[in-house]
């Protein structure tokens, strides 16, 4: 997808948001305050980019996550679901799984390549995605570019291979993005690694 939109995306990150599965509460990073699920859908309506935190191996989190992404398209909210479970050059797939291009057995393997997580935790997600229309972001980056700059720092990367990443992408830790994630993060334990 190559446009610009202006419309909410619901990324399975873990920053604004927190859910508590086994108290099937909504709890808000800035102030640790428990908001309802009205108070959530009113807020995510209102602005552009929605951060869910999740727990991957939690079914509970991910109906939650369903229940957000439900409401949003009940109310006729334009979006996108951008996915921490996929890789960049996984993307195609990924539109020829919302377009239904792609049966559930032929994409069950995409999956299975890009996140070792059961299907069957997010498959509610990728259907209801699918039946709607509901356009499919892959977010991380492809794992083999992963590999080479732990092993070989960021400098080792290509010319080529830099130009696939999101633009301004650089391994400058004293940047905006990371003091904005580390006061976002100051107070939560989180597994999932920014890119940027």
């Amino acid at each position: 997808m190559s446009k610009t939109f202006r419309i909410p995306v619901l990324l399975l990150l873990c920053l604004f948001f927190s859910a508590q599965a086994h108290a099937g509460a909504i709890t808000r990073v800035s102030d640790h305050q428990t908001v309802t699920m009205q108070q959530l859908t009113a807020k995510a309506e209102a602005v552009d980019l929605v951060l869910i935190g999740e727990v991957h191996d939690k079914p509970a989190v991910h109906d939650l996550q369903l229940s957000i992404i439900r409401s949003l398209q009940d109310k006729k909210q334009p979006m996108a679901i951008g996915l921490e479970v996929m890789q960049s050059n996984s993307q195609q797939q990924l539109d020829d799984w919302v377009s239904g291009k792609m049966t559930e057995e032929q994409f069950q393997p995409v999956f299975a390549q890009n996140w070792s997580y059961d299907w069957r935790l997010y498959r509610d997600i990728f259907i209801f995605a699918r039946d709607n229309k509901i356009p499919l972001i892959a977010l991380n980056v492809p794992k083999e570019i992963v590999v080479k700059v732990s092993r070989q720092g960021y400098k080792a990367l290509s010319k080529e291979e830099i130009k696939n990443l999101p633009p301004g992408t650089n391994a400058d830790l004293n940047n905006t993005h990371t003091e904005f994630l580390k006061r976002a993060l100051k107070h939560r334990h989180c597994a999932t690694a920014a890119w940027r």
